[in-house]
């Protein structure tokens, strides 16, 4: 928490392990998240409206959604368009 509040902490990084599968590459980490969940793939979001709870994306599609899971840095996204 002090790291993400008051900037980088010496000698600790977030992620301790890393583990890459022996069969299968990294994307079969991802494989039972996209067989639980409906994913939208070559989607570029624009747009997010916290208030609609509406995504916006560049081929003018829009989509209704109750959760939103993001992987980007905050800094690079502004939930204001």
């Amino acid at each position: 928490m002090r790291g993400a509040v008051e900037g980088g902490v010496t000698g600790a990084h977030y992620v301790g392990n890393f583990r890459y599968p022996s069969t299968g590459g990294f994307v079969s980490y991802l494989e039972p998240f996209a067989e639980r969940f409906e994913v939208k793939l070559n989607h570029r979001l624009v747009g997010l409206d916290p208030r609609q709870k509406v995504l916006h994306f560049d081929n003018g599609k829009r989509v209704a959604y109750d959760q939103v899971i993001s992987s980007i840095p905050p800094a690079r996204f502004d939930a204001t368009n």
